[in-house]
C-alpha cells in the first residue's frame, strides 16, 4: 500500500473494490454507520482500536496503515496519551520501530511523558515482551542528543530496561531534580 495513500482513501477504494456500501461495511468492522461516516468525512478521529478492526477486515497485515494513522492522527496533535500508548504498543508488536520512535520523539516534547515511557519499557519487561524491550532500548540510545538530560534519561532507561535497578519512583525523583537544577 502506498505512503501517501490517506485512511480514507484505502477504505472508499477497499469499499468500491469489494461493491461495499458504508452500512455493510461498518456492519463487518462492528461499528455504528454514523460513527464511519463521521470518521471517513474527518468530522471524528479513528480510534487506534477501529484502524486494527478496519485493517482486519480489508484483509490487510496489521500494521499496515500505521504510518498513516501516525500522520493523520497523532503527528497532528498535541500528545494524548490514551491514543499513543495502544499505538505504541501496536507498532512494537508488528516491528513498526520507526513509527514507534516518531511517536516517542513526540512525546519527548514535554517530560511529562517521561514516567508513561518507563512504564511501556517496564511492562515490555515484566511481560517477557524481550524483543519489543530490546527494541525500546535501541530506540532510546536513537533519542539520544548532545545534552544533558537525553543522556540522562538514556541512562537510566537502560538501567530500567536492563535490570530494573531503579525503581519508578527514583527515576521520576532524579528527573524533576535534575530538570530543576537546570532551570535554576
Amino acid at each position: 500500500m502506498n505512503h501517501t495513500t490517506t485512511i480514507s482513501t484505502a477504505l472508499n477504494d477497499f469499499m468500491n473494490q469489494e461493491g461495499l456500501n458504508l452500512r455493510r461495511f461498518a456492519e463487518k468492522i462492528d461499528m455504528n454507520v454514523g460513527s464511519l461516516s463521521y470518521i471517513l468525512n474527518g468530522n471524528r478521529t479513528l480510534s487506534f482500536d477501529q484502524l486494527d478492526q478496519i485493517t482486519s477486515v480489508m484483509g490487510l497485515p496489521k500494521g499496515s496503515l500505521y504510518d498513516q494513522y501516525y500522520d493523520e492522527v497523532i503527528a497532528g496533535s498535541s500528545p494524548n496519551w490514551r491514543k499513543i500508548k495502544p499505538f505504541l504498543y501496536g507498532c512494537a508488536e508488528v516491528g513498526k520501530l520507526d513509527t514507534f520512535l516518531k511517536a516517542v520523539h513526540q512525546l519527548l516534547d514535554n517530560l511529562i511523558y517521561s514516567p508513561h515511557l518507563f512504564e511501556v519499557a517496564e511492562d515490555f519487561n515484566n511481560n517477557g515482551k524481550k524483543k519489543q524491550l530490546l527494541s525500546y532500548m535501541k530506540m532510546w540510545h536513537s533519542v539520544r542528543k548532545t545534552n544533558i538530560l537525553n543522556d540522562w534519561l538514556f541512562v537510566n532507561i537502560v538501567y530500567l530496561c536492563a535490570n530494573l535497578i531503579i525503581t519508578k519512583r527514583e527515576i521520576i525523583k532524579g528527573l524533576f531534580s535534575l530538570n530543576f537544577s537546570l532551570i535554576v
